[in-house]
Protein backbone atom coordinates (compact mmCIF):
# COMPACT_ATOMS: atom_id res chain seq x y z
CA UNK A 1 0.00 0.00 0.00
CA UNK A 2 3.18 2.46 0.63
CA UNK A 3 4.29 1.62 -2.30
CA UNK A 4 1.52 3.30 -4.05
CA UNK A 5 0.69 6.29 -1.97
CA UNK A 6 4.88 7.76 -2.20
CA UNK A 7 4.33 8.81 -5.30
CA UNK A 8 0.86 10.40 -4.83
CA UNK A 9 2.30 12.28 -2.22
CA UNK A 10 5.38 13.57 -4.16
CA UNK A 11 3.12 14.49 -6.64
CA UNK A 12 0.56 16.70 -4.26
CA UNK A 13 4.05 18.56 -3.24
CA UNK A 14 5.19 19.51 -6.56
CA UNK A 15 1.55 20.48 -7.23
CA UNK A 16 1.47 22.72 -3.98
CA UNK A 17 4.84 24.26 -4.57
CA UNK A 18 3.22 25.27 -8.18
CA UNK A 19 0.31 26.17 -6.68
CA UNK A 20 2.89 28.45 -4.24
CA UNK A 21 4.46 29.85 -6.95
CA UNK A 22 1.51 31.04 -9.09
CA UNK A 23 0.93 33.20 -5.99
CA UNK A 24 3.52 34.66 -4.95
CA UNK A 25 5.25 35.44 -7.98
CA UNK A 26 5.82 39.60 -8.35
CA UNK A 27 3.91 41.20 -10.80
CA UNK A 28 6.82 42.92 -13.55
CA UNK A 29 7.17 46.43 -12.82
CA UNK A 30 7.95 48.83 -15.53
CA UNK A 31 10.55 51.72 -14.87
CA UNK A 32 7.03 53.95 -15.97
CA UNK A 33 4.78 52.12 -13.02
CA UNK A 34 7.86 52.88 -11.04
CA UNK A 35 8.08 56.34 -11.47
CA UNK A 36 4.31 56.84 -11.63
CA UNK A 37 4.41 55.43 -7.83
CA UNK A 38 7.75 57.47 -7.00
CA UNK A 39 5.79 60.15 -8.39
CA UNK A 40 2.60 59.28 -6.16
CA UNK A 41 4.93 59.02 -2.73
CA UNK A 42 6.51 62.45 -3.97
CA UNK A 43 2.71 64.46 -3.96
CA UNK A 44 1.81 62.45 -0.68
CA UNK A 45 4.77 64.06 1.36
CA UNK A 46 5.89 60.35 1.83
CA UNK A 47 9.56 60.62 1.53
CA UNK A 48 10.41 57.29 3.16
CA UNK A 49 8.59 54.78 0.48
CA UNK A 50 9.78 57.02 -2.25
CA UNK A 51 13.62 56.92 -1.24
CA UNK A 52 12.55 52.37 -1.11
CA UNK A 53 11.16 52.61 -4.93
CA UNK A 54 14.43 54.91 -6.34
CA UNK A 55 16.89 53.03 -4.13
CA UNK A 56 15.48 49.45 -6.27
CA UNK A 57 15.50 50.88 -9.27
CA UNK A 58 18.41 48.89 -11.78
CA UNK A 59 19.10 51.77 -13.82
CA UNK A 60 21.69 54.05 -12.39
CA UNK A 61 20.22 57.36 -14.76
CA UNK A 62 16.13 56.65 -13.50
CA UNK A 63 17.82 55.76 -10.11
CA UNK A 64 19.74 59.25 -9.77
CA UNK A 65 16.74 61.20 -11.06
CA UNK A 66 14.20 60.01 -8.53
CA UNK A 67 17.03 60.78 -5.76
CA UNK A 68 17.79 64.12 -7.25
CA UNK A 69 14.10 64.96 -7.39
CA UNK A 70 13.26 63.68 -4.02
CA UNK A 71 16.00 65.62 -2.79
CA UNK A 72 14.51 68.56 -4.36
CA UNK A 73 11.14 67.59 -2.57
CA UNK A 74 12.68 67.94 0.74
CA UNK A 75 14.72 70.57 0.51
CA UNK A 76 11.26 72.50 -0.36
CA UNK A 77 9.75 70.83 2.56
CA UNK A 78 12.34 72.38 4.91
CA UNK A 79 13.50 68.76 5.83
CA UNK A 80 17.43 69.68 4.53
CA UNK A 81 18.89 66.71 6.22
CA UNK A 82 17.32 64.80 4.48
CA UNK A 83 18.14 66.05 1.37
CA UNK A 84 21.42 66.26 1.80
CA UNK A 85 21.58 62.22 2.48
CA UNK A 86 19.38 61.89 -0.47
CA UNK A 87 21.87 63.63 -2.71
CA UNK A 88 24.34 61.79 -1.36
CA UNK A 89 22.77 58.16 -2.66
CA UNK A 90 23.57 59.29 -6.25
CA UNK A 91 25.99 57.02 -7.99
CA UNK A 92 29.16 57.45 -10.20
CA UNK A 93 29.09 60.95 -11.88
CA UNK A 94 25.99 60.78 -13.44
CA UNK A 95 23.86 63.79 -12.40
CA UNK A 96 26.23 66.41 -11.53
CA UNK A 97 26.33 68.83 -13.67
CA UNK A 98 27.13 71.44 -12.91
CA UNK A 99 25.17 74.03 -15.02
CA UNK A 100 23.22 77.02 -12.88
CA UNK A 101 20.28 77.45 -15.16
CA UNK A 102 18.61 74.05 -15.19
CA UNK A 103 15.58 74.52 -13.47
CA UNK A 104 13.84 71.88 -10.36
CA UNK A 105 11.51 69.51 -11.54
CA UNK A 106 8.15 70.71 -10.02
CA UNK A 107 9.60 73.30 -7.94
CA UNK A 108 9.11 77.10 -8.63
CA UNK A 109 9.51 77.57 -12.21
CA UNK A 110 10.35 74.28 -13.38
CA UNK A 111 10.39 73.39 -16.72
CA UNK A 112 7.77 71.39 -17.43
CA UNK A 113 8.94 68.08 -19.41
CA UNK A 114 6.37 67.79 -22.93
CA UNK A 115 4.33 65.30 -21.28
CA UNK A 116 3.43 67.20 -18.24
CA UNK A 117 5.92 65.66 -16.27
CA UNK A 118 9.35 67.46 -14.55
CA UNK A 119 12.47 67.98 -16.81
CA UNK A 120 15.12 66.65 -14.48
CA UNK A 121 17.35 69.49 -12.83
CA UNK A 122 21.17 69.22 -12.19
CA UNK A 123 23.11 68.29 -8.97
CA UNK A 124 23.99 72.00 -8.57
CA UNK A 125 20.62 73.72 -8.99
CA UNK A 126 19.68 71.51 -6.22
CA UNK A 127 22.66 72.38 -4.25
CA UNK A 128 21.85 75.78 -4.76
CA UNK A 129 17.98 75.18 -3.91
CA UNK A 130 19.17 73.48 -0.45
CA UNK A 131 21.16 76.41 -0.33
CA UNK A 132 18.58 79.18 -0.26
CA UNK A 133 16.74 77.57 2.77
CA UNK A 134 20.68 77.69 5.08
CA UNK A 135 21.40 81.18 6.52
CA UNK A 136 24.15 82.88 4.46
CA UNK A 137 26.97 81.92 6.57
CA UNK A 138 30.37 83.32 6.15
CA UNK A 139 31.36 81.35 3.12
CA UNK A 140 33.41 84.62 1.91
CA UNK A 141 34.70 84.79 5.63
CA UNK A 142 35.75 81.34 5.96
CA UNK A 143 37.69 81.54 2.68
CA UNK A 144 35.65 81.31 -0.51
CA UNK A 145 35.11 83.45 -3.36
CA UNK A 146 38.29 85.39 -4.49
CA UNK A 147 39.51 85.40 -0.94
CA UNK A 148 43.16 87.09 -0.46
CA UNK A 149 45.11 85.51 2.11
CA UNK A 150 48.75 85.13 2.44
CA UNK A 151 50.16 81.82 2.22
CA UNK A 152 53.06 81.10 5.14
CA UNK A 153 55.89 79.73 3.29
CA UNK A 154 59.37 80.78 2.64
CA UNK A 155 58.74 83.70 1.12
CA UNK A 156 56.48 86.50 0.90
CA UNK A 157 54.15 88.88 -1.53
CA UNK A 158 53.29 92.25 -0.43
CA UNK A 159 50.06 94.03 -1.85
CA UNK A 160 52.27 95.41 -4.62
CA UNK A 161 53.67 91.61 -5.62
CA UNK A 162 57.09 92.43 -4.39
CA UNK A 163 58.54 89.13 -3.33
CA UNK A 164 60.71 88.74 -0.39
CA UNK A 165 62.36 85.82 1.72
CA UNK A 166 60.69 85.18 5.69
CA UNK A 167 62.81 84.85 7.82
CA UNK A 168 61.90 81.61 10.15
CA UNK A 169 64.92 81.31 12.49
CA UNK A 170 63.43 83.19 15.32
CA UNK A 171 59.94 81.94 15.09
CA UNK A 172 58.16 81.32 18.35
CA UNK A 173 57.67 77.39 18.75
CA UNK A 174 60.32 76.62 16.20
CA UNK A 175 61.08 73.04 18.20
CA UNK A 176 57.77 71.68 18.46
CA UNK A 177 55.82 71.17 15.40
CA UNK A 178 52.27 71.79 15.59
CA UNK A 179 49.77 68.84 15.48
CA UNK A 180 46.92 69.96 13.14
CA UNK A 181 43.25 68.95 14.31
CA UNK A 182 41.83 67.06 11.64
CA UNK A 183 38.65 67.59 10.93
CA UNK A 184 37.07 64.85 9.14
CA UNK A 185 39.26 62.15 10.84
CA UNK A 186 36.92 59.18 9.88
CA UNK A 187 35.50 58.39 6.56
CA UNK A 188 32.14 57.82 6.25
CA UNK A 189 32.52 53.77 6.44
CA UNK A 190 35.08 54.31 10.03
CA UNK A 191 38.64 54.55 8.13
CA UNK A 192 40.74 56.42 10.31
CA UNK A 193 42.78 58.87 8.53
CA UNK A 194 45.56 58.92 10.72
CA UNK A 195 46.40 55.54 9.90
CA UNK A 196 49.91 55.31 8.11
CA UNK A 197 49.31 53.21 4.69
CA UNK A 198 51.19 52.63 1.82
CA UNK A 199 48.22 53.01 -0.51
CA UNK A 200 45.12 55.38 0.29
CA UNK A 201 43.30 55.55 -2.80
CA UNK A 202 41.04 59.12 -3.39
CA UNK A 203 38.12 59.06 -5.90
CA UNK A 204 38.13 61.96 -7.04
CA UNK A 205 34.74 62.55 -8.42
CA UNK A 206 33.39 61.25 -5.02
CA UNK A 207 35.50 64.24 -3.51
CA UNK A 208 34.20 66.89 -5.53
CA UNK A 209 30.62 65.95 -5.29
CA UNK A 210 31.62 66.04 -1.17
CA UNK A 211 33.31 69.56 -1.57
CA UNK A 212 29.88 70.67 -3.53
CA UNK A 213 27.64 69.19 -0.12
CA UNK A 214 29.88 70.75 2.15
CA UNK A 215 29.62 74.51 0.12
CA UNK A 216 26.04 73.74 0.24
CA UNK A 217 25.68 73.67 4.11
CA UNK A 218 27.68 76.90 4.50
CA UNK A 219 31.32 75.36 5.21
CA UNK A 220 34.61 74.85 3.58
CA UNK A 221 36.14 71.94 3.11
CA UNK A 222 37.40 70.65 5.70
CA UNK A 223 41.43 69.63 6.39
CA UNK A 224 41.01 65.48 5.22
CA UNK A 225 39.84 66.98 1.61
CA UNK A 226 42.51 70.06 1.42
CA UNK A 227 45.10 67.58 2.26
CA UNK A 228 43.70 64.69 0.18
CA UNK A 229 43.45 62.52 2.73
CA UNK A 230 46.78 62.77 3.75
CA UNK A 231 48.47 61.22 0.36
CA UNK A 232 51.99 62.60 -0.26
CA UNK A 233 52.81 60.83 -3.60
CA UNK A 234 51.14 60.40 -6.36
CA UNK A 235 52.35 56.50 -7.19
CA UNK A 236 48.57 55.80 -9.43
CA UNK A 237 45.58 56.74 -11.27
CA UNK A 238 42.83 53.86 -11.62
CA UNK A 239 39.58 54.08 -13.47
CA UNK A 240 36.47 51.96 -11.80
CA UNK A 241 34.17 51.96 -14.09
CA UNK A 242 31.95 49.21 -12.50
CA UNK A 243 31.59 51.85 -9.59
CA UNK A 244 32.24 54.56 -11.20
CA UNK A 245 35.56 56.32 -10.13
CA UNK A 246 38.12 58.00 -10.90
CA UNK A 247 40.98 57.44 -8.25
CA UNK A 248 44.74 58.44 -7.68
CA UNK A 249 46.17 56.52 -4.76
CA UNK A 250 49.60 56.53 -3.35
CA UNK A 251 51.33 56.68 0.23
CA UNK A 252 49.68 58.60 3.00
CA UNK A 253 49.25 58.85 6.50
CA UNK A 254 48.50 61.63 9.65
CA UNK A 255 50.15 64.90 9.00
CA UNK A 256 51.17 68.17 11.22
CA UNK A 257 52.23 71.91 10.71
CA UNK A 258 55.55 72.26 10.15
CA UNK A 259 57.69 76.10 10.81
CA UNK A 260 56.60 77.32 7.72
CA UNK A 261 52.38 76.48 8.04
CA UNK A 262 53.38 73.52 5.74
CA UNK A 263 51.15 70.36 6.41
CA UNK A 264 54.21 67.34 6.16
CA UNK A 265 53.76 63.64 7.11
CA UNK A 266 54.04 62.70 10.34
CA UNK A 267 56.66 60.13 9.63
CA UNK A 268 58.53 61.19 6.21
CA UNK A 269 58.15 65.24 6.63
CA UNK A 270 57.08 65.12 3.28
CA UNK A 271 54.31 67.44 2.37
CA UNK A 272 50.70 66.00 1.73
CA UNK A 273 49.16 66.73 -1.76
CA UNK A 274 46.80 69.83 -2.06
CA UNK A 275 43.30 69.83 -3.21
CA UNK A 276 44.11 73.83 -4.49
CA UNK A 277 47.23 72.54 -6.66
CA UNK A 278 44.73 69.66 -7.81
CA UNK A 279 42.49 71.80 -9.00
CA UNK A 280 44.84 74.29 -10.32
CA UNK A 281 46.63 71.32 -12.53
CA UNK A 282 43.21 70.10 -13.70
CA UNK A 283 42.12 73.73 -15.03
CA UNK A 284 45.42 73.39 -17.12
CA UNK A 285 44.69 70.08 -18.05
CA UNK A 286 41.23 71.10 -19.85
CA UNK A 287 42.38 74.40 -21.03
CA UNK A 288 43.10 75.58 -24.27
CA UNK A 289 46.90 74.90 -23.92
CA UNK A 290 46.78 71.90 -21.92
CA UNK A 291 49.83 70.36 -20.30
CA UNK A 292 51.98 73.63 -19.94
CA UNK A 293 52.28 76.11 -17.52
CA UNK A 294 55.49 77.56 -15.55
CA UNK A 295 56.69 80.73 -14.46
CA UNK A 296 60.32 82.93 -14.69
CA UNK A 297 62.42 84.98 -13.20
CA UNK A 298 64.32 87.41 -15.36
CA UNK A 299 66.04 90.61 -15.52
CA UNK A 300 64.31 92.83 -17.87
CA UNK A 301 66.62 94.30 -20.92
CA UNK A 302 67.50 97.63 -19.54
CA UNK A 303 68.51 96.59 -16.50
CA UNK A 304 71.09 93.62 -18.13
CA UNK A 305 72.07 96.70 -20.39
CA UNK A 306 73.50 99.02 -17.63
CA UNK A 307 74.97 96.20 -15.83
CA UNK A 308 77.00 95.54 -19.03
CA UNK A 309 77.35 99.45 -18.85
CA UNK A 310 78.53 99.24 -15.23
CA UNK A 311 80.78 95.96 -15.69
CA UNK A 312 82.54 97.96 -19.01
CA UNK A 313 83.19 100.96 -16.67
CA UNK A 314 84.42 99.28 -14.01
CA UNK A 315 87.27 97.57 -15.76
CA UNK A 316 88.81 100.68 -16.14
CA UNK A 317 89.26 101.39 -12.79
CA UNK A 318 90.07 98.53 -10.83
CA UNK A 319 88.64 97.95 -6.91
CA UNK A 320 90.69 99.75 -3.92
CA UNK A 321 91.01 97.57 -0.76
CA UNK A 322 87.72 97.61 1.15
CA UNK A 323 85.35 98.63 -1.95
CA UNK A 324 84.27 95.38 -2.66
CA UNK A 325 80.88 96.00 -0.67
CA UNK A 326 80.14 99.43 -2.45
CA UNK A 327 80.86 97.74 -6.04
CA UNK A 328 78.57 94.73 -5.18
CA UNK A 329 76.18 97.24 -4.39
CA UNK A 330 75.96 99.10 -7.60
CA UNK A 331 75.94 96.04 -9.01
CA UNK A 332 72.83 94.66 -7.61
CA UNK A 333 71.64 98.25 -8.44
CA UNK A 334 72.26 98.17 -11.66
CA UNK A 335 70.28 94.96 -11.97
CA UNK A 336 67.00 96.27 -9.85
CA UNK A 337 64.69 94.14 -9.56
CA UNK A 338 63.75 91.04 -11.29
CA UNK A 339 60.47 90.47 -13.34
CA UNK A 340 58.16 87.72 -12.45
CA UNK A 341 55.80 85.52 -15.05
CA UNK A 342 53.57 83.06 -14.34
CA UNK A 343 51.65 81.05 -17.34
CA UNK A 344 49.57 78.53 -17.43
CA UNK A 345 47.84 78.52 -14.15
CA UNK A 346 46.19 81.40 -12.03
CA UNK A 347 49.29 83.17 -10.78
CA UNK A 348 47.93 84.03 -7.01
CA UNK A 349 47.24 80.30 -6.40
CA UNK A 350 49.19 77.82 -4.44
CA UNK A 351 50.30 76.07 -7.28
CA UNK A 352 51.90 79.46 -8.50
CA UNK A 353 53.50 80.28 -5.33
CA UNK A 354 55.16 76.90 -5.01
CA UNK A 355 56.94 76.91 -8.64
CA UNK A 356 57.92 80.81 -7.71
CA UNK A 357 59.31 80.03 -4.52
CA UNK A 358 60.96 76.85 -5.24
CA UNK A 359 62.45 78.84 -8.50
CA UNK A 360 63.45 81.40 -6.82
CA UNK A 361 65.20 79.52 -3.69
CA UNK A 362 67.13 76.67 -6.18
CA UNK A 363 69.12 80.41 -7.62
CA UNK A 364 69.86 81.16 -3.49
CA UNK A 365 71.53 77.66 -3.73
CA UNK A 366 73.39 78.33 -7.14
CA UNK A 367 74.64 81.41 -6.01
CA UNK A 368 75.69 80.35 -2.94
CA UNK A 369 73.63 82.26 -0.60
CA UNK A 370 71.53 79.29 0.76
CA UNK A 371 73.36 75.49 1.49
CA UNK A 372 72.83 73.03 -0.59
CA UNK A 373 73.41 69.61 0.37
CA UNK A 374 76.78 67.88 0.55
CA UNK A 375 76.77 66.84 -2.61
CA UNK A 376 75.72 70.04 -4.63
CA UNK A 377 77.90 73.12 -4.97
CA UNK A 378 76.96 75.59 -6.42
CA UNK A 379 78.20 77.54 -9.24
CA UNK A 380 80.47 80.13 -7.50
CA UNK A 381 82.13 77.78 -5.56
CA UNK A 382 82.28 75.52 -8.46
CA UNK A 383 84.41 78.31 -10.09
CA UNK A 384 85.91 79.72 -7.32
CA UNK A 385 87.84 76.27 -7.10
CA UNK A 386 88.10 76.05 -10.96
CA UNK A 387 91.22 79.05 -10.10
CA UNK A 388 88.15 81.61 -11.13
CA UNK A 389 89.24 81.14 -14.58
CA UNK A 390 86.90 84.23 -16.26
CA UNK A 391 83.94 83.38 -17.79
CA UNK A 392 82.82 85.64 -20.68
CA UNK A 393 79.75 87.68 -19.81
CA UNK A 394 76.21 86.19 -20.02
CA UNK A 395 73.06 85.04 -18.03
CA UNK A 396 72.96 81.63 -16.53
CA UNK A 397 69.55 80.31 -17.15
CA UNK A 398 68.27 77.66 -14.83
CA UNK A 399 64.97 76.02 -14.76
CA UNK A 400 63.22 73.17 -13.54
CA UNK A 401 61.45 70.55 -15.74
CA UNK A 402 59.38 67.16 -15.64
CA UNK A 403 61.71 64.15 -14.87
CA UNK A 404 59.73 60.63 -15.61
CA UNK A 405 60.71 57.76 -17.07
CA UNK A 406 57.28 56.14 -17.97
CA UNK A 407 53.75 55.47 -16.92
CA UNK A 408 53.31 51.84 -16.89
CA UNK A 409 49.82 51.04 -17.48
CA UNK A 410 47.82 47.75 -17.77
CA UNK A 411 46.70 46.78 -21.39
CA UNK A 412 42.91 47.62 -20.24
CA UNK A 413 44.05 50.74 -19.48
CA UNK A 414 42.00 51.12 -16.24
CA UNK A 415 45.49 51.27 -14.05
CA UNK A 416 48.40 53.69 -14.38
CA UNK A 417 51.84 53.88 -12.61
CA UNK A 418 53.65 56.88 -12.53
CA UNK A 419 57.75 56.14 -12.34
CA UNK A 420 60.82 58.56 -12.04
CA UNK A 421 61.68 61.13 -9.78
CA UNK A 422 59.53 63.73 -11.27
CA UNK A 423 61.34 66.98 -11.57
CA UNK A 424 65.25 67.89 -12.61
CA UNK A 425 67.34 70.86 -13.13
CA UNK A 426 68.15 72.04 -16.68
CA UNK A 427 71.02 74.83 -17.65
CA UNK A 428 71.85 76.77 -20.82
CA UNK A 429 74.67 79.36 -21.28
CA UNK A 430 73.20 82.54 -22.85
CA UNK A 431 75.35 85.37 -24.58
CA UNK A 432 74.77 88.99 -23.53
CA UNK A 433 75.21 91.49 -25.99
CA UNK A 434 76.07 95.20 -25.38
CA UNK A 435 72.39 96.05 -26.00
CA UNK A 436 71.13 93.93 -23.06
CA UNK A 437 69.40 91.11 -25.58
CA UNK A 438 69.90 87.77 -24.49
CA UNK A 439 71.31 85.25 -27.11
CA UNK A 440 70.45 81.37 -26.64
CA UNK A 441 73.26 78.77 -27.65
CA UNK A 442 71.08 75.73 -26.84
CA UNK A 443 74.13 74.72 -24.81
CA UNK A 444 74.65 73.81 -21.08
CA UNK A 445 78.78 73.82 -20.36
CA UNK A 446 81.37 74.31 -16.99
CA UNK A 447 79.96 74.83 -14.16
CA UNK A 448 76.61 76.02 -14.90
CA UNK A 449 75.60 72.44 -16.18
CA UNK A 450 77.76 70.48 -13.61
CA UNK A 451 75.18 71.94 -10.84
CA UNK A 452 72.20 71.56 -12.46
CA UNK A 453 73.78 67.35 -13.17
CA UNK A 454 74.05 67.72 -9.05
CA UNK A 455 70.51 69.06 -8.28
CA UNK A 456 68.91 67.01 -10.36
CA UNK A 457 70.70 63.73 -8.80
CA UNK A 458 70.63 64.55 -5.06
CA UNK A 459 66.76 66.09 -5.55
CA UNK A 460 65.65 64.14 -2.75
CA UNK A 461 68.04 64.67 -0.73
CA UNK A 462 67.47 68.93 -1.01
CA UNK A 463 63.82 68.09 -0.68
CA UNK A 464 64.09 66.36 2.68
CA UNK A 465 66.71 69.47 3.96
CA UNK A 466 63.92 71.85 1.69
CA UNK A 467 60.12 70.97 1.75
CA UNK A 468 59.43 73.48 -1.24
CA UNK A 469 61.10 70.90 -3.63
CA UNK A 470 59.10 68.28 -2.41
CA UNK A 471 56.02 70.92 -2.71
CA UNK A 472 57.27 71.29 -6.85
CA UNK A 473 57.28 67.73 -6.83
CA UNK A 474 53.54 67.36 -6.04
CA UNK A 475 52.39 70.20 -8.63
CA UNK A 476 54.67 68.01 -11.34
CA UNK A 477 53.36 64.64 -10.06
CA UNK A 478 49.27 66.26 -10.03
CA UNK A 479 49.68 67.76 -13.48
CA UNK A 480 50.90 64.28 -14.86
CA UNK A 481 47.84 62.09 -13.13
CA UNK A 482 45.76 65.15 -14.52
CA UNK A 483 47.31 64.99 -17.91
CA UNK A 484 46.59 60.92 -18.17
CA UNK A 485 42.98 61.76 -16.86
CA UNK A 486 42.06 63.73 -19.78
CA UNK A 487 44.12 61.90 -22.20
CA UNK A 488 42.33 58.55 -21.46
CA UNK A 489 38.84 60.13 -21.57
CA UNK A 490 38.54 58.71 -18.03
CA UNK A 491 35.47 61.45 -16.80
CA UNK A 492 33.22 60.39 -19.89
CA UNK A 493 34.28 56.28 -18.87
CA UNK A 494 31.81 57.05 -15.62
CA UNK A 495 29.41 59.77 -16.91
CA UNK A 496 31.27 62.68 -14.44
CA UNK A 497 31.23 65.95 -16.09
CA UNK A 498 33.94 67.63 -13.19
CA UNK A 499 32.44 70.81 -13.82
CA UNK A 500 32.68 71.75 -10.52
CA UNK A 501 35.92 71.23 -10.30
CA UNK A 502 37.05 72.99 -13.16
CA UNK A 503 34.84 76.12 -13.32
CA UNK A 504 36.08 79.41 -11.85
CA UNK A 505 32.72 79.81 -10.07
CA UNK A 506 32.22 76.33 -8.98
CA UNK A 507 35.18 75.37 -6.37
CA UNK A 508 37.08 78.42 -4.86
CA UNK A 509 40.89 78.40 -5.00
CA UNK A 510 42.45 79.96 -2.44
CA UNK A 511 44.21 83.59 -3.66
CA UNK A 512 46.66 85.35 -2.49
CA UNK A 513 48.79 87.99 -3.63
CA UNK A 514 50.45 87.39 -6.92
CA UNK A 515 54.40 87.94 -7.14
CA UNK A 516 55.50 90.00 -9.96
CA UNK A 517 58.95 91.23 -8.82
CA UNK A 518 61.94 90.13 -7.10
CA UNK A 519 65.04 92.05 -5.68
CA UNK A 520 67.84 90.62 -7.89
CA UNK A 521 70.23 87.97 -6.35
CA UNK A 522 73.78 88.54 -6.13
CA UNK A 523 76.72 86.34 -5.25
CA UNK A 524 80.55 87.05 -5.26
CA UNK A 525 83.54 85.30 -4.44
CA UNK A 526 86.48 87.10 -3.52
CA UNK A 527 89.54 85.57 -5.69
CA UNK A 528 93.10 85.63 -6.47
CA UNK A 529 93.10 87.30 -9.40
CA UNK A 530 90.08 89.33 -8.59
CA UNK A 531 86.04 89.15 -8.27
CA UNK A 532 83.46 86.97 -10.15
CA UNK A 533 80.26 88.17 -10.15
CA UNK A 534 77.28 86.03 -11.53
CA UNK A 535 73.76 87.09 -12.56
CA UNK A 536 70.85 84.39 -12.57
CA UNK A 537 67.70 83.90 -14.47
CA UNK A 538 65.60 80.74 -15.27
CA UNK A 539 61.95 79.54 -13.79
CA UNK A 540 59.81 76.57 -13.72
CA UNK A 541 58.63 74.72 -16.73
CA UNK A 542 55.95 71.65 -16.78
CA UNK A 543 55.32 70.90 -20.48
CA UNK A 544 54.43 67.20 -20.55
CA UNK A 545 53.43 67.65 -24.54
CA UNK A 546 56.88 66.40 -25.50
CA UNK A 547 56.36 63.28 -22.92
CA UNK A 548 53.08 62.55 -23.98
CA UNK A 549 53.44 62.52 -27.27
CA UNK A 550 56.42 60.05 -27.59
CA UNK A 551 56.16 56.24 -26.46
CA UNK A 552 55.97 56.84 -22.80
CA UNK A 553 53.14 54.74 -22.16
CA UNK A 554 55.03 50.95 -21.43
CA UNK A 555 52.72 48.59 -20.62
CA UNK A 556 52.78 46.46 -17.40
CA UNK A 557 53.59 43.03 -18.04
CA UNK A 558 53.81 41.53 -15.00
CA UNK A 559 50.37 42.42 -14.14
CA UNK A 560 51.70 44.49 -11.05
CA UNK A 561 49.81 47.65 -11.08
CA UNK A 562 46.91 45.10 -11.96
CA UNK A 563 47.30 43.63 -8.45
CA UNK A 564 47.26 47.04 -6.69
CA UNK A 565 44.15 47.69 -8.56
CA UNK A 566 42.35 44.70 -7.87
CA UNK A 567 44.22 43.20 -4.37
CA UNK A 568 43.29 46.16 -2.39
CA UNK A 569 39.91 47.22 -1.82
CA UNK A 570 37.68 48.65 -4.14
CA UNK A 571 35.28 51.01 -4.02
CA UNK A 572 33.27 51.16 -0.60
CA UNK A 573 29.15 51.13 -1.09
CA UNK A 574 29.36 54.05 1.32
CA UNK A 575 28.46 56.64 -1.59
CA UNK A 576 29.35 59.24 1.25
CA UNK A 577 32.90 57.98 1.86
CA UNK A 578 35.22 59.20 -1.22
CA UNK A 579 38.81 58.00 0.41
CA UNK A 580 39.72 54.81 1.55
CA UNK A 581 42.71 52.54 2.18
Amino acid sequence: MERYMMPHRFYCSVLALLLSFSITAPQVVTAQDAQQQFEQFIKAGEFAPARDVANKQQDPQLRNQMLQQLAGAQARSGNKRASFHSLSGLSGGSGFQSGSTASLPGLGDGIRGGQGGAAMADFQSLIDLITTTIAPDSWEDNGGSGVIKEFRSGVHVDTNGLLSRVDFSNAQGLAQFRQQHMVGTFSADGQDIRKDTAIRKVSLNRLERALQMQRAQGKVPDASMLNLAGIYRIEYVLIYPETGDVVIAGPAGPWQQDAEGRNVNIGTSQPTLQLDDLVSVLRNAYSKTPSHFGCSIDPTKTNLQRVQQYLTASKAKPLKPGEDAQWLEGLRSSLGRQVISVDGIDARSHAARVIVEADYHMKLIGMGIEPGTPNVISYLDQVAGNGGKQQSMGVLRWWFAANYRAVEATPTGDAFRIKGPGVKLMSENEFLDAQGNRKQTGQARGPAAVFAHMFTQNYNDLATKYPIYSDLRNVFDLSLAAMIIRSKGMPSKVGWDMQYLLHPQGYQLKLANAPKEVESVVGHRSLKNGMLIAGVSGGVEMDLQPLLASKWEATDDYDAISAVRVNSERAPRELETWWWD
